[in-house]
């Protein structure tokens, strides 16, 4: 671990090596206590009260150990009391901690506590709770030590409370006038050298400006290896699953069944705001594609589109007949798709039978978004 500038008395007896009256800086952190180290039973105690506790410099003194992907700031204040033997992850110690406005890989916080109590045997997560402006995020439980010749593993509940779905970050840039409930129960498993977290996840009274939506759940699966969503999106108007690999161990897949699907309401996504109220769209058919890589030059398989309508006042486009798109590493065939309504058409299909050589034309004079 990375300690910092450090200031201490050493004193030595009878095989004990005292550090006393430390006072330490960690770039912006400044902390101050003792430590005493028993090279005869091989164990160490001490304390250390933190006064001004970045956690930037938190992650600086771990990185040398734990290399986690973890990146945050925030400012705030701890104490430490540890004692046992020289394995950290036997080590008895008591942690309490917290944190005002800082964030966390991107997502802000108003407050955090950060409280751990350890017996040797487990790392109990007292209280750990992240705070948002309507809600929280909390983890407890337990990460598991022993025995002693075992990977410690994570035993972690995560349960959201009166949380908004405007208060997440990562929701609230794309959907900037969204509201709505979030609502999260999942768990952290396995050990922790490859965590696995699975969460089930649902939206609530979503209202993105003024449209109300249906309520959206699924089931969330994240660890080194993939991300991977399976759930049904504003209702049954969207069923999905998704999995999306970060490394070769796994391909990339989508099967999707749309069944009057709005598009538009995903228009944020883009940076467009949303259509008129007089604007509307359905889509409805089938996705299943795949590949090694997410590219749209390996992608295999099909996707089937059933129908297809958008409509602004008495203006429309409608579906002809249904159309099929064949993908082998690449789209590869498909039955025209074609659109018709009163007195415009759109007209996609493929030239030449190459993907490439795409041809779009049509007369159209609808306008969705203006």
């Amino acid at each position: 671990f990375s300690l910092g500038q450090v200031q201490t008395q050493l004193k030595y007896k009878e095989g004990q090596l005292s550090f006393l009256n430390n006072t330490a800086q960690l770039n912006k952190t400044q902390y101050q206590g003792s430590v005493i180290l028993d090279f005869i039973k091989s164990s160490i105690n001490g304390e250390f009260q933190m006064k001004t506790l970045f956690i930037e410099d938190i992650l600086t003194a771990i990185e040398n150990r734990w290399h986690l992907p973890l990146k945050g700031l925030g400012k705030g204040f701890g104490e430490i009391q540890f004692s046992g033997p020289l394995d950290f992850w036997r080590m008895k110690y008591t942690l309490k901690s917290e944190f005002n406005r800082g964030h966390i890989m991107d997502e802000s916080f108003t407050k955090l506590d950060f409280n751990l109590n350890s017996d040797g045997e487990k790392i109990d997560f007292k209280n750990v709770t992240l705070h948002k402006t309507n809600g929280t995020i909390q983890i407890s439980n337990d990460i598991v030590t022993m025995p002693a010749n075992q990977t410690p593993n994570f035993d972690l509940q995560i349960r959201s409370r009166n949380l908004k779905f405007e208060d997440i970050d990562h929701f609230s840039k794309f959907f900037p006038n969204t509201n709505g409930t979030l609502i999260l129960n999942g768990v952290i498993t396995s050990n922790i050298l490859s965590p696995q977290i699975d969460m089930q996840t649902q939206i609530k009274d979503l209202k993105i400006e003024t449209l109300s939506l249906p309520t959206s759940q699924g089931q969330v699966k994240l660890n080194l290896d993939r991300f991977q969503f399976v759930g049904q999106i504003f209702g049954r108007q969207l069923q999905l699953d998704l999995n999306v690999p970060f490394s070769n161990k796994d391909k990339f897949s989508i099967k999707a069944q749309a069944r009057d699907f709005n598009p538009l309401v995903l228009l944020p996504l883009i940076s467009l705001p949303l259509p008129p109220n007089d604007t509307y769209a359905t889509v409805s058919g089938d996705v299943d594609l795949s590949a090694d890589t997410l590219r749209l030059q390996k992608l295999t398989g099909s996707i089937q589109v059933d129908n297809v309508l958008l409509q602004r006042s008495s203006q429309f486009l409608k579906l002809k007949k249904p159309s099929t798109l064949i993908f082998n590493k690449g789209l590869q065939k498909m039955t025209p798709l074609e659109l018709v309504g009163s007195e415009q058409n759109l007209r996609v299909m493929l030239k030449n039978g190459s993907s490439s050589d795409l041809m779009i034309d049509g007369r159209i004079f609808l306008r969705p978004l203006q």
